[in-house]
């Protein structure tokens, strides 16, 4: 849930980003990362990005025999160390996250009340931190599978 002004200045970033990145073809068609341990972060009210809505994709793409394709490769997720966060974030932002995981749920849903569009569980940086190292595990792949 972006402003106007924030999603110009996203489409900038990505249109710069498009034109300044190498994009070499790959060998593999699709590279895919799921973990069914992602999907403890969750809400106890109806929300969006919900753990049903990643199970449901997986679980078509699964039906449509799209992760049995040949050139379909499949990476494990893994969690992302303090080392990468701190690539693109200050280390208080890995020290505030954990120091997060701490509260109770209910201080949880305070905090999460002054943030935008979010909301917060005790696997709430597990699953983030699962999702982001997926990242660079897709991407890893993905170059491995170039060079």
């Amino acid at each position: 849930v972006y402003t106007d002004e924030q999603r110009k200045e996203w489409e900038v970033k990505i249109a710069a980003l498009v034109l300044n990145t190498s994009l070499p073809l790959t060998s593999s068609s699709l590279v895919l990362c799921y973990d069914p341990a992602m999907e403890r972060h969750c809400d106890d009210e109806p929300h969006p990005e919900c753990p049903e809505r990643t199970a449901r994709i997986w679980e078509a793409l699964e039906e449509a025999g799209v992760t049995e394709r040949e050139g379909v490769v499949r990476v494990e997720a893994r969690r992302l160390v303090r080392e990468e966060a701190e690539l693109v974030h200050e280390p208080e932002h890995w020290d505030k996250l954990h120091e997060l995981m701490e509260l109770g749920q209910e201080e949880m849903d305070e905090v999460a009340e002054n943030m935008n569009s979010i909301y917060l569980n005790p696997f709430s940086l597990d699953c983030a931190l699962l999702a982001a190292g997926g990242v660079l595990q897709t991407v890893d792949k993905v170059e491995e599978k170039n060079n």
